[in-house]
């Protein structure tokens, strides 16, 4: 989840606001240095058809913001504005 997390947020700070673009960022060994992968190539990815693609495709980003069931580890974070005030 934090990888995936890293990618969206990182291709949203660099004006890429359609997942669709994640299509051509998940080859971009730098993206997937700065998202932690151990393998920002992508070389050792176990399904030969996914090699060369270290990060995430455009439809499980979909998958994960999309997603609403909370028994689930990987569900939609809600938004509560009362609990995101500063403290100050």
């Amino acid at each position: 989840m934090t990888e995936l997390l890293c990618q969206r947020l990182y291709g949203l700070s660099l004006g890429y606001e359609d997942l669709n673009d994640h299509a051509r960022l998940r080859l971009d060994p730098l993206l997937a240095a700065a998202c932690a992968k151990t393998d920002p190539l992508g070389a050792e990815r176990l399904n030969p058809a996914h090699r060369g693609a270290a990060l995430a495709a455009p439809a499980t980003l979909n998958r994960m913001e999309l997603s609403n069931n909370i028994s689930d580890r990987c569900h939609k974070i809600p938004h509560d504005p009362p609990k995101s005030k500063p403290a100050c």
